[in-house]
């Protein structure tokens, strides 16, 4: 993964949240926190956050 890549980190609260939150720090890269979607508002939410964020979808 590119340094200037972001990942979006769709975790509950709890130890992967923080596994996965680390591991992006101590690989360099910013990642973008957000619970995973509930139902059509919160991915509506998620879709605004990922954009406010600058998030792409990768190549494929």
């Amino acid at each position: 993964m590119k340094r200037s890549a972001r990942p979006l980190l769709l975790y509950p609260h709890g130890l992967e949240f923080i596994r996965a939150f680390r591991a992006c720090l101590l690989s360099g890269v910013a990642p973008v926190p957000c619970h995973p979607p509930r139902n059509m508002r919160t991915v509506e939410r998620l879709l605004a956050v990922a954009q406010n964020a600058g998030l792409r979808r990768p190549d494929r």
